[in-house]
């Protein structure tokens, strides 16, 4: 819990953030829910670790929400050919994290329930493992 003192006086707090972590399977259902968020919630951060390479060149995974599948992280950022981490540029974040516009960070608030999924795209393959981090902040609600 961190305690934030307003120039007001007045004292409000909040969780620092939470971190949910998700593995994610080629051969999952898809949309796969990485986490729920609730009103005044705010989705600060969300990257993808690839475990084990995927097998299917034509597969995909985009994360984002039921409003944007790929607002968090598009697949056009993540090789999944290549077992690393994706979304640790700002720059290679989907619209809710990033200003592309305006070359500026941003964050996702929401302001009804909603949940952080990955949705996985299959065409051939047989196997791929990925990790989908998310990270929020509690800031209101």
């Amino acid at each position: 819990m961190v305690s934030v003192r307003l120039d007001s006086g007045a004292q409000y707090q909040a969780d620092a953030f939470q971190l949910y972590k998700r593995t994610i399977n080629y051969d999952d259902a898809s949309p796969v829910v990485i986490c729920n968020v609730a009103d005044g919630d705010c989705v600060t951060d969300v990257w993808v670790e690839v475990v084990t390479t995927f097998d299917d060149g034509g597969a995909t995974v985009d994360t984002g929400d039921g409003t944007d599948p790929n607002g968090f992280l598009d697949n056009a950022k993540i090789n999944l050919a290549a077992a690393a981490y994706y979304g640790l540029e700002a720059d290679d974040r989907g619209a809710f994290l990033w200003d592309v516009a305006n070359s500026h960070i941003r964050q996702k608030i929401y302001t009804a329930a909603d949940t952080v999924d990955a949705t996985i795209v299959k065409a051939n393959g047989s196997q791929g493992v990925a990790i989908v981090y998310v990270k929020v902040t509690r800031i209101g609600g």
